[in-house]
């Protein structure tokens, strides 16, 4: 039990900075530097534009495919095994 507390903290910890770091940008904060430059950029597309014809489909075949992918991990038992890579995995698909 405490396993799945310490992911539910990590989980909400990590989506919480990434949603304020995207705020940030948002707001208008850029940073130019002589190597590297931090500009905000929407992407309009899904891996290279390449699934771009699905259109609004796209996030009802995504929650399908995370909904069936979390039914196996919990079916499997296998979140009790790879709690933190699982943990990181859906924390990227947020």
């Amino acid at each position: 039990m405490r396993q799945y507390i310490y992911s539910l903290f990590l989980f909400l910890f990590l989506f919480g900075i990434d949603r304020y770091v995207k705020s940030v940008f948002v707001a208008g904060y850029e940073l130019d530097g002589s190597c590297i430059s931090l500009t905000l950029a929407y992407n309009t597309g899904v891996a290279f534009s390449s699934f771009q014809f699905l259109g609004s489909y796209l996030k009802y075949i995504q929650m399908a495919v995370l909904s069936i992918f979390i039914f196996y991990i919990f079916k499997q038992k296998l979140y009790r095994v790879f709690c933190f890579p699982i943990v990181l995995l859906f924390y990227r698909g947020s």
